[in-house]
């Protein structure tokens, strides 16, 4: 379970984040390591970028709900408006 948690974003183990952000001095730098440390969120950061300049929208999937937090923390550090649909929202919000 650990190697599909940090196949999917090391900060998915809390003492690799710990590890990995103690030191960030501010909001900028944590973010930066958000993306830097995993191949998937490098990936998903050019491809958002790039098509929302294309005017598409995005459907991403998780089985992990805190893989779903770090997306909300990314798209919310970069201004971009989501929805996040998951077991906290009620099938009539949907």
């Amino acid at each position: 379970m650990q190697l599909r948690k940090c196949c999917n974003h090391p900060f998915l183990i809390k003492e690799i984040e710990f590890e990995l952000t103690h030191t960030c001095a501010d909001k900028d730098e944590r973010f930066k390591k958000l993306i830097d440390t995993s191949g998937k969120m490098i990936l998903l950061d050019k491809l958002v970028m790039k098509y929302k300049q294309e005017g598409k929208k995005i459907l991403i999937f998780s089985q992990f709900v805190y893989v779903l937090v770090l997306l909300e923390e990314y798209l919310r550090y970069r201004g971009y408006k989501y929805e996040k649909i998951d077991g906290s929202v009620k099938s009539k919000e949907r």
